[in-house]
């Protein structure tokens, strides 16, 4: 459970970091009008982050079964 969790968290954030980046000039937050290289490295930042987070979602944890008896 704890890696479902952990892997939606990433994806959230994930998906943040991306909108924050892209948005950034329209927040305020940007130095540079238009799209430069920090901005494309939080993009980067945020895919690398979602992707991890799928990727923790989808892996199957290992359940054991009882043995037969």
């Amino acid at each position: 459970m704890f890696r479902k969790t952990s892997g939606l968290i990433g994806m959230i954030a994930g998906l943040v970091i991306v909108a924050v980046s892209l948005l950034a000039d329209t927040l305020g937050i940007g130095t540079y009008p238009g799209l430069n290289n920090v901005q494309l490295a939080g993009i980067l930042v945020g895919v690398a982050f979602f992707v991890i987070g799928y990727l923790l979602r989808r892996k199957k944890s290992k359940e054991k079964k009882p043995a037969a008896k």
